[in-house]
């Protein structure tokens, strides 16, 4: 489950929908639901107070909607929740309708946000890859869609079974839309951890990511970066080295940040000097 807060205003992605006897459990009256018709397993959940329309890229695994963000920089968001069946063989792992959605999304450039339940291994967002993880990758590549994923904490907890499967992507956003990405440690009723991100429209003041290098606990930065698993790929190819480069920037990143936290701040506009 993948949990979207803007204030009060806030979108809950379901990619694996829990229900009782083929039935949607009942949410409170404060929150909208939108699903696939007929036995979903992927859901959105969001609160009224936000503009969010259904949309027709919706099956069975997939949850798509639009949302009025009102935003000048981002007016119109699509906000997708994909559950990526266990049981569907490499060749055919993506809904159709999901092709679609990114296709219409590149071809139209409209920003796209998706929660998604991969069922899969990727050294990109956990600690070993497998075949089925192999495609998702190729599939994000060739699509230009940006992962969010930070770490690899362990999304999906289970009878003994601890693996990161879920993952976060987005395209035409820029880098600094989505904020604060990380795994919940909250209690739910689900076996999926909570993601949690807060995102950035633009309103107001920008604010700036600053922090002091004077500062950095070096031995932390080393240490993060010793314990970050390492890609040891069976082939190398060309979408492997810009996976290689992906990862290492994002855990570059991740452990600067734990060994130098950074600081948000508004900048003031600057006054002419008369």
């Amino acid at each position: 489950m993948t949990r979207h807060l803007v204030r009060q205003k806030f979108f809950f992605l379901i990619p694996e929908l829990y229900q009782l006897k083929g039935k949607i459990q009942r949410f409170s009256d404060s929150r909208r639901v939108f699903s696939g018709s007929q036995g979903p397993r992927a859901a959105i959940v969001s609160s009224r107070s936000l503009n969010v329309w259904h949309h027709p890229h919706l099956t069975e695994d997939l949850c798509t909607t639009l949302w009025e963000a009102g935003s000048r920089r981002y007016p119109r968001i699509y906000v997708a929740s994909l559950y990526l069946d266990i049981t569907a063989e490499n060749g055919m792992l993506f809904p159709n309708s999901w092709k679609k959605l990114v296709d219409y999304c590149a071809r139209t450039n409209s920003p796209l946000i998706a929660g998604t339940d991969t069922n899969a291994d990727s050294t990109l967002w956990g600690e070993k890859t497998n075949k089925r993880g192999e495609v998702v990758e190729e599939f994000i590549f060739t699509k230009s869609l940006t992962l969010h994923n930070l770490g690899t904490s362990p999304t999906f907890v289970a009878r003994g079974t601890h693996v990161c499967i879920d993952i976060t992507v987005s395209m035409n956003l820029t880098p600094d839309f989505i904020e604060t990405w990380r795994v919940s440690n909250e209690v739910t009723l689900s076996d999926h951890r909570p993601i949690t991100f807060q995102i950035t429209l633009g309103h107001g003041t920008p604010k700036h990511k600053i922090q002091n290098p004077e500062k950095t606990t070096w031995t932390t930065f080393r240490n993060r970066l010793d314990e970050a698993p390492i890609l040891r790929p069976i082939y190398i190819t060309a979408n492997w080295l810009d996976a290689k480069a992906n990862w290492l920037e994002r855990n570059i990143c991740t452990a600067l940040d734990d060994a130098c936290p950074p600081r948000w701040v508004t900048q003031a506009p600057r006054r002419p000097k008369y």
